[in-house]
């Protein structure tokens, strides 16, 4: 997600746009006259947080919305979210630096330490939950000029740490003009011992923390008014900077890599008639890409004509990413039609078929019910079983879609698309669906006595069989892609319905926690499962793509590995 603003012949209105993996696309924004958005921060696809002036605005997959600020005369500038229960902004209020707090409920000011008579956090970076860095300027120079500002959180203050200005330690007089205007744009850090801030104006500046102190690390200049404004770093000392060089009175792109002390430059393009553009942020999601943003002049000079918005993207410094771990309370397994399982979370790996040649693909799996073992199921019913799953029968079938296990793991149950049911061990039949569907059934889920269980076919029918009681369904509904799968509330007095493009149709007392039904794709959603306490659910797309909402964890995902076969499917803990 990138941030800024637009503005035609008007005031400026905020302006956002998603990359959805191929392309990116404007999002709608609120947005007052004269509002613009500064900075962003992202956890996952659905939880974004966005800053500027006295405006705060969240994304929840599918729409921003405003929250706004507490603190009158705010003007934040910079965002770091270290999880959903903490994010900081900043920026300054009355000439002094100004930092806000997010809870996980709602803002709220922290007391900032004062420099000068004017001071103000450009940049900031949450590694930890009690570790963050904030950077800025401050004028308390004896000559007047304004120095760099670096404070950081202890998770319980702000406190303001010593910084070294490079204009007086690379030997400049401060009575040479600029040389001591020294200021900090962007901070990113790796971990709580390794961070990277970057600034200017009249020369680019970078300094790094080792956990005790910062030091400068001298960056090329390759012409003179160079300056730094956003960095990335992927390892402890493997960073990316942009910003802008300014030769002959105009403006050109600049990237730089930092890699274990040594600067790189690296090319960068500049659209338009010439060189006329600059870029202010840059972000390395995971995989293999970096990406700047910015903005550039159709016509040559410094503010020639209408300026437009820039992306540019290079490959991550350093080495290739390792695959995201998080500290999940929860976990799942992703299952592809091969037969290999990817867990998560506190999920364990008891096995796979991954290796093994099938006679019939794998099409569902369902875990125990202490989450120490599961099954595959494959389209012919054949059962496979690792960690403390049994095998109680199966084989014979044709047409499997969906298997589910009972309360307490003594038997399972398997349907096919022409709805007929199969059970096995003290799984009890309840009746299969009746002949000649509108639109094949596509799963089942069981209800929490073990006394019936629902059939939901693609149209997103619905048969209730046994105890199971019939809440709704889309089967009148015409839907923009059809249903994959579905999910129950606790009590079975609800079940939620998911449709390929990542629609949710909340039943009962089924609660609709958001859904991915309006965004762009990469590749469709093939299943769900809902948290044990119903708050929330998981989405999983056929590349492993996770999407949570509500309560549920995301604790990894498969979207950035080039899988042999496709995700069908999942199963909590």
């Amino acid at each position: 997600m990138a941030v800024g603003w637009w503005s035609t012949a008007g005031p400026a209105q905020t302006l956002a746009e998603e990359w959805n993996g191929q392309d990116w696309s404007v999002v709608p924004t609120p947005s007052g006259a004269g509002d613009q958005l500064d900075g962003v921060s992202c956890l996952t696809s659905h939880f974004c947080m966005a800053v500027g002036g006295g405006l705060i605005e969240q994304w929840n997959g599918t729409s921003w919305s405003m929250i706004g600020s507490p603190v009158s005369g705010a003007n934040l500038l910079a965002i770091s979210c270290e999880s959903s229960a903490l994010c900081m902004a900043v920026g300054s209020q009355n000439n002094q630096t100004l930092a806000e707090q997010w809870d996980g409920t709602g803002w709220s000011q922290l007391p900032t330490p004062s420099e000068g008579s004017q001071a103000s956090f450009s940049g900031v970076s949450c590694p930890t939950a009690t570790f963050c860095v904030a950077v800025g300027g401050a004028y308390g120079a004896p000559n007047g000029s304004p120095e760099t500002y670096i404070a950081d959180w202890t998770g319980a203050s702000w406190n303001a740490v010593p910084s070294p200005d490079p204009g007086t330690s690379e030997g400049y007089p401060c009575a040479q003009r600029h040389a001591c205007e020294d200021a900090l744009y962007g901070v990113s850090c790796f971990s709580a011992n390794a961070c990277l801030a970057v600034g200017g104006p009249y020369q680019a500046i970078a300094e790094s923390w080792d956990g005790s102190s910062w030091s400068v690390q001298p960056a090329p200049n390759p012409v003179n008014g160079d300056e730094l404004s956003g960095v990335a770093c992927t390892g402890p000392s493997s960073c990316l900077v942009v910003g802008n060089q300014t030769p002959r009175s105009t403006e050109q792109t600049l990237a730089e890599s930092w890699d274990n002390g040594t600067w790189t430059i690296l090319a960068t393009p500049d659209p338009g008639n010439g060189p006329n553009g600059s870029l202010a942020g840059v972000a390395c999601p995971a995989g293999s890409s970096c990406y700047g943003v910015g903005q550039y002049f159709r016509t040559t000079g410094m503010g020639g004509g209408p300026s437009q918005t820039l992306i540019v993207s290079t490959p991550r410094p350093g080495p290739p990413p390792t695959p995201l771990q998080v500290a999940c309370t929860t976990g799942y397994w992703l299952d592809a039609s091969d037969g290999g399982v990817f867990a998560f979370g506190n999920a364990k790996f008891y096995g796979s078929t991954g290796g093994t040649r099938l006679a019939k693909p794998i099409v569902g799996m369902a875990a125990t019910p202490d989450g120490q073992g599961y099954w595959l199921t494959g389209s012919d019913g054949g059962i496979f079983t690792y960690g403390d799953a049994r095998v109680l029968g199966g084989g014979g079938q044709t047409g499997i879609v969906d298997m589910v296990r009972s309360s307490d793991g003594g038997g399972y149950w398997m349907v096919n698309s022409a709805g007929q049911v199969a059970s096995y061990g003290d799984a009890k039949n309840f009746g299969s669906a009746p002949s000649h569907l509108a639109a094949p059934v596509v799963g089942m889920a069981p209800t929490p006595d073990d006394g019936g269980y629902w059939l939901a076919a693609a149209d997103g029918g619905i048969f209730a069989f046994g105890d199971a009681r019939f809440w709704g369904s889309t089967g009148n509904i015409r839907l923009n892609r059809p249903i994959v799968g579905m999910a129950t509330s606790p009590d079975g007095a609800g079940y939620w319905l998911v449709a390929s493009d990542g629609g949710i149709f909340a039943f009962g007392d089924a609660k609709f926690y958001g859904s991915a039904g309006g965004m762009k794709l990469t590749q469709p959603v093939v299943g769900m499962a809902a948290t044990r306490d119903g708050q929330g659910y998981w989405l999983v797309a056929s590349d492993g793509g996770i999407f949570t909402y509500g309560d549920a964890q995301f604790c990894g995902s498969t979207g950035n590995i080039v899988l042999s076969k496709p995700i069908v499917g999942m199963a909590a803990t």
